[in-house]
């Protein structure tokens, strides 16, 4: 079963077109590969400071 009105499909305008929605694409890469470093580095820094060594993380 398909949802006709779904806002993920693919053709559906989202208002953005042209030169908007090449910086928008760029900027949410950016940003994306941004928050998943971050919540890589935040995970590390947990597993760090839970093995005893509190002040490495920082």
């Amino acid at each position: 079963m398909t949802d006709c009105n779904s806002p993920w499909r693919k053709d559906k305008d989202h208002g953005a077109d042209g030169q908007i929605l090449e910086y928008a694409s760029g900027y949410l890469f950016i940003v994306g590969g941004t928050m998943m470093f971050q919540a890589l580095m935040n995970a590390c820094a947990v597993i760090i400071r839970n093995h005893g060594m509190t002040k490495l993380p920082i």
